[in-house]
């Protein structure tokens, strides 16, 4: 199934223990005890790894 979110300041979407959480300056995910942040700044990766193949 698809769906589709449309908001003016955050939206958030939660499966399970992983959080999405959608800002106009950045996206935040929470998966597996890491965290991504991507904002104009780049990515950032705490508690994790970034691999590359």
């Amino acid at each position: 199934t698809i769906h589709e979110l449309k908001a003016d300041s955050e939206a958030t979407i939660q499966v399970g223990e992983t959080i999405i959480n959608a800002k106009p300056d950045c996206v935040i995910i929470k998966a597996g005890g890491v965290e991504v942040i991507i904002d104009s700044n780049g990515l950032v990766v705490k508690g994790g790894e970034l691999k590359a193949e």
